[in-house]
């Protein structure tokens, strides 16, 4: 979430270049079943390996609606809407003081722009899925 919605693995630390990668390959975050017995609603769970905590929406066994990632310190590491389970739409992702610093555009589960900024929000790189 990154964002993804894979809590297997979603705190993962990956480098810009990885993340441009995945535009590159048309990869689709498909939609994620949670673990049996997880019912509808608000659901929460944490990462002891990097710290991180997130919060999302359970529905009918899937998460759903968002998945948040925030850092130790408290503050949202990255937010991510899902449409059916889904990711759709931006993703921002911040730094531990609050900064914005990606934006991943999620069409279908697929990322297909990337933008990353510096700490006083220029654009550094951007990258976007070419058309057909």
């Amino acid at each position: 979430m990154l964002s993804a919605c894979s809590i297997q693995g979603i705190f993962e630390k990956q480098d810009v270049s990885t993340q441009f990668e995945i535009v590159k390959q048309r990869r689709v975050i498909e939609k994620h079943k949670t673990s049996q017995g997880i019912p509808d609603g608000e659901f929460s769970g944490s990462d002891s390996s990097y710290g991180r905590t997130f919060k999302t929406f359970v529905k009918h066994g899937y998460i759903d609606k968002y998945f948040d990632i925030y850092h130790p310190n408290g503050k949202l590491h990255s937010h991510t809407v899902l449409v059916d389970g889904i990711a759709q739409g931006w993703s921002f992702g911040y730094t531990p003081e609050g900064i914005l610093r990606t934006k991943l555009l999620y069409k279908d589960g697929a990322v297909i722009e990337i933008i990353l900024l510096d700490e006083k929000g220029n654009v550094i790189q951007h990258i976007k899925q070419k058309e057909g």
